[in-house]
């Protein structure tokens, strides 16, 4: 598409829609600029705090989450650390950033990392489990009720001890008292302090991942229980839950009834003394609460972690969801949190996004996943995450890095600037829904049999125990089927641009009622009217949800059955629900989306293909004006053809998010509808404004014609280097106190497992090797290490030490120039560290001693190539295949990487021209040839591919802009002329840097800690794996020695293309 702007009516004084301000849009506020989650992870030094806030600011951010994770040597809530929140409230007021506070060091919210629970042994975390009365169980499980049926019940309390929450446990956060506690010390101690910012320079407090019962170091087949829940049973229900207790982990007569009761309690509590006392707390002390419940992302998750989550998101003031990994397929959090948030009329949804996305993760991936975030109902972008320090083990947090010492930094606004026009315009007016699908999660209460035969009592004091699935045989799949059906339900949905939310059948029972509107009747829950109802494939269905909707269709409400079920009502058979089934049509996907078609508020049609993926979001602003985004989120379709509103408006406008301008736009009216051509690149968004505002002049929104193109040779361009080079050396030969050098290198990663599980303090001498041929004497070559201070450092046998030059990339990244103590052939780096001391996780009180001595890679970095063998390597397409994504990766062998002078690098094939690990920027140089244009005819450069986070497009020194996703061109018309010079600067990422390297796939989709480790077995542990790995010189299965990397500065064909 090609915008023409009218130049008349640019210079007048146009009078925009009252509800949307464009200045506002065009330099959005910090509150709708992405709000950063900081990882505050080391020793936090003031400096530091300062410089990283100024960053931040430099880069387009409007605040960040003071956020405690994994690494932090300051005492979480000491003194040192409020002293340093108080240096980033002062400092933030100085450069107008904003300051936002999180509950937890790490997560998941609710035990003040550790206080909780060692606060008082009734705050801890409580399940239930069943055994055989047969069999003999640990002294710590306590009967509750008689035996029944072959099986007793028990009491579980989580003991101390747990290394991921500090030597301490989990809490019980459905116990009042508790989570008075944790409120008191995670929420009051800032208050306490700093209580005169609160509202202003403080503005919201964020809750993480809270669950009522979590599944790692637990009896197998467990379920959640608290000491106030036999009261609350008792009060919902009116009778004594103890003696029917034996119903969770046997089928009998009433137990789907019971079960659903039972965790009706447990949400009950849950969200009264969790989500609702923070809530409240939060109200009477002048600061919101966001954050996101454990596992939204489908139905077997949110009862696996015990919490039905939609109810709790009305106790938020800005409700927020998870988004982990590089894909658009989750669909359920987003609808799930969206719904509530139409429902109770709040303004901002907010999503932790681009976690587990990986260091490689482009500006158009970012995009990628955020449209679909905010066509989701997302206004409020949490990006995950911004390292204080990559020192250590915090370098593989649950990557990507996206900071300072990311090669794109610098060019970080080219896609937070658009993303923050998309979150103000969808900030403002309310989602035009007219469908609501009932949500099917009850139905898990129902089927919910835990197990109680063949369960391991044995708790592991590590994260390596997880029980996921403490359902009997049958059961996770009878839920994942309703999961899988509701899920291509709302797609299909999606697919077809119907406009619909989701009802919790909580919410509907306390918030729901029928009326009319225009003589129809409508489904009310909250702010929201519904014309349509769609029953989803569900096994069990609430008297409440039942009733509403027999009212509903007696007032002669739509309602839709898609799927199978609901078979029981409160879990139990009913002629009721079958009378009432028996007159609702089934139809499957293809004819409900067909028939809610003819009254869509939003319709598309397409010249070509499906609309796979072509999502529409519509909004009403305040003055009955309409907001369309309307996006494309395919990676490689383009769509074109006609969309359709409801409603013959007199102006149509672009809000464009690029340029921050307002464009009209073309369009014709007819059936009461308002019609506009249109088309999308993949990725392409496009945001629509209809209103009563006639323009005053024709602006036309029409697609642009390439008529020539003239290709710019690679041979022609001369490539250049922009920063220093470097080789990664992630394994090394290792030794104990006076043992001798093992003859296998190994991971580092690996090496550090086995130290930290023998606890083993003492002398440790690490030696890494690499090789140099045919590298010119005098070339920069400097060792690059963390914490030299550690150390006694040979090269060849020569001692080096740090001596104060300027970090590389990360703060704690300390470079050592050993130009001099290089040789031809194989060089040796040797670290010995006479204190090694093993990091021991469940240290309570004792920070530095819970990360020990922490080893690392190091890496050579300088004025070099680093050349050797390349192959293709074997991955899993199944992914990048779906989205016709091709990561485009490449494997070095290990042992034939060299480093040697610089060669002539080529265009496209930068890994294999030697720089296989290089995190920096790179120029691509060439001169402009004569191009004749006619008046009407604008110049374009054009890529063919991005194979980089973005690039930027000069003419001589002037910057044009930064080309961030498809089409992937750029209009050069003005500042063209032949003979000078255009240079395109590509914008690397630190995944080549950092890996991971040796992961069986590749790429991951999802990349965490366990991404840079080969995978224990069962009972394996590290020491045996090590010695497996040298006894036999074979390295795990699934673990690749081959350096995996992806062929970073592949742009295709380059050429400049003519348009008009």
């Amino acid at each position: 598409m090609k915008l023409v702007y009218d130049k008349q009516s640019s210079k007048k004084n146009i009078k925009y829609h009252c509800e949307i301000d464009m200045s506002a849009f065009f330099c959005p506020s910090s509150e709708y600029r992405p709000i950063i989650f900081w990882s505050w992870n080391e020793v936090m030094e003031l400096e530091e705090i300062r410089r990283q806030l100024k960053l931040m600011k430099a880069a387009g951010l409007g605040g960040g989450f003071i956020h405690s994770r994994v690494g932090l040597l300051t005492e979480y809530l000491s003194e040192k650390w409020f002293e340093a929140v108080k240096v980033t409230i002062e400092e933030s007021k100085k450069i107008g950033f904003k300051v936002y506070l999180y509950d937890e060091d790490k997560w998941p919210s609710g035990f003040a990392g550790g206080a909780v629970p060692l606060a008082d042994e009734k705050y801890r975390m409580k399940a239930l489990i069943a055994r055989p009365v047969s069999k003999k169980v640990p002294d710590d499980y306590k009967p509750v009720g008689s035996p029944h049926s072959g099986i007793q019940v028990y009491q579980w309390i989580s003991s101390l001890g747990y290394d991921w929450f500090n030597g301490a446990c989990y809490s019980d956060l459905m116990s009042r008292d508790a989570m008075k506690y944790f409120i008191e010390q995670s929420y009051q101690s800032y208050y306490d302090r700093f209580a005169d910012c609160y509202g202003d320079d403080i503005i919201l407090e964020f809750t993480d991942e809270p669950c009522t019962i979590f599944r790692g170091r637990l009896p197998e087949g467990a379920v959640s229980y608290s000491n106030d829940l036999p009261e609350a049973f008792l009060k919902l229900h009116g009778y004594d839950v103890y003696e029917h207790l034996y119903k969770l982990f046997i089928k009998s007569q009433g137990d789907e009834q019971f079960r659903i009761q039972y965790f009706r309690a447990i949400n009950y509590l849950f969200e009264n003394n969790f989500s609702k006392q923070i809530s409240n707390w939060c109200e009477s002390h002048n600061i919101g609460l966001t954050g996101h419940y454990m596992l939204e992302t489908e139905m077997y998750g949110q009862q696996l972690w015990g919490t039905k989550v939609m109810a709790n998101y009305r106790h938020q003031h800005q409700p927020g969801i998870d988004h982990l990994g590089r894909q658009i397929d989750e669909i359920i959090s987003g609808k799930q949190c969206q719904s509530v948030v139409n429902q109770f009329g709040k303004k901002r949804m907010m999503s932790e996004l681009y976690g587990c996305s990986g260091q490689g993760v482009s500006f158009e991936d970012r995009l990628w996943m955020a449209t679909q975030q905010i066509q989701l109902g997302v206004n409020f972008l949490n990006p995950h995450l911004s390292l204080y320090t990559m020192s250590g083990c915090r370098k593989r947090d649950f990557p990507p890095n996206l900071f300072y010492q990311q090669p794109w930094w610098p060019a970080n606004s080219a896609v937070d600037t658009p993303l923050s026009r998309m979150c103000y315009a969808m900030s403002h007016g309310t989602f035009l829904a007219d469908t609501l699908v009932i949500h099917p999660q009850e139905s898990t209460f129902a089927l919910w049999q835990n197990r109680f035969e063949n369960c391991n009592d044995i708790l592991h004091s590590n994260n390596l125990s997880w029980d996921t699935e403490p359902t009997e045989k049958g059961v996770k799949e009878k839920i994942e089927a309703l999961d899988k059906s509701f899920k291509e339900l709302m797609l299909a949905l999606l697919n077809n641009q119907v406009q619909y939310d989701l009802g919790d059948e909580t919410l509907i029972a306390q918030e729901s009622s029928i009326q009319f509107k225009n003589g129809s009747a409508i489904f009310s829950i909250g702010q929201m009217n519904y014309k349509n109802i769609i029953l989803p494939s569900m096994h069990t269905i609430s008297k409440q949800t039942l009733s509403r909707l027999k009212e509903f269709q007696k007032s002669g409400g739509h309602i839709y059955r898609c799927g199978d079920g609901p078979f029981v009502l409160e879990g139990e058979k009913s002629d009721d629900l079958e009378a009432f089934l028996k007159v609702l049509p089934n139809c499957d996907f293809i004819a409900l989306t067909e028939q809610l078609k003819q009254t869509n508020l939003v319709q598309i049609m397409p010249k070509t293909g499906n609309c796979n993926y072509i999502w529409a979001h519509l909004r009403t602003l305040n003055d009955g004006a309409r907001i369309l985004l309307f996006s494309n989120l395919t990676r490689s379709e383009r769509f074109e053809g006609q969309i359709a509103i409801d409603g013959a408006f007199q102006g149509v406008w672009l809000l464009d998010h690029w340029t921050g301008q307002k464009v009209s736009v073309d369009f014709d009216c007819a059936d009461g509808k308002t019609i506009l051509d249109l088309s999308l690149e993949p990725v392409e968004s496009r945001l629509l404004m209809f209103d009563a505002e006639q323009p005053e002049h024709g602006v036309l929104l029409e697609k642009s014609k390439t008529e020539k193109t003239i290709e710019l040779y690679s041979s022609d361009f001369v490539v250049k280097r922009l920063d220093d080079n470097a080789i990664t050396l992630d394994t090394a030969k290792w030794s104990l106190g006076n043992e001798s050098l093992n003859d296998t290198a190994l991971p580092l990663t690996v090496i550090q497992e086995m130290l930290n599980e023998r606890r083993y303090t003492g002398g440790l001498v690490l030696e890494y090797q690499f090789n140099i041929k045919g590298l010119s004497k005098g070339k920069n070559v400097r060792l690059v290490l963390e914490h030299p201070e550690y150390y006694k450092i040979t090269v060849n046998g020569k001692e080096c030490r740090y001596e104060g030059l300027e970090h590389w990339l990360d703060i704690r990244f300390m470079p050592i120039d050993i130009g001099d103590k290089t040789i031809e052939g194989i060089n040796t780096v040797r670290l010995e560290c006479t204190k090694f001391s093993y990091g021991d996780k469940a240290n309570v009180h004792d920070t530095i001693a819970r990360y020990g001595t922490e080893i690392e890679s190091v890496y050579i970095v300088g004025d070099f190539a680093v050349l050797g063998k390349f192959t293709q390597p074997v991955y899993d397409k199944i992914y990048w295949d779906r989205w016709k994504l091709n990561p485009d990766l490449l494997a070095l062998k290990g042992d034939t990487a060299v480093i040697s002078d610089t060669m002539s690098l080529t265009v496209n094939r930068l890994a294999e021209s030697g720089m296989p690990f290089y995190a920096g920027k790179i120029e691509y140089t060439v001169k402009l040839p004569k191009v004749s244009l006619l008046p009407e005819q604008r110049l374009y450069i054009s890529l063919e591919k991005l194979n980089a986070a973005c690039v930027e497009i000069f003419v001589d020194n002037t910057v044009i802009g930064r080309i961030v996703t498809r089409p992937y061109q750029m209009d050069i018309t003005e500042a063209y002329n032949a003979g000078k010079q255009l240079k395109i600067v590509l914008y690397s990422t630190l995944r080549n840097l950092l890996g991971p390297h040796h992961h069986s796939d590749g790429e991951v989709i999802w990349a965490s800690p366990l991404s840079f480790l080969p995978q224990l077995s069962q009972g394996q542990t590290w020491s045996k794996l090590v010695q497996s790995w040298q006894d036999t010189k074979k390295s795990p299965s699934d673990w690749h020695d081959d350096y995996s990397l992806t062929n970073f500065g592949n742009l295709g064909t380059i050429s400049l293309a003519i348009k008009i």
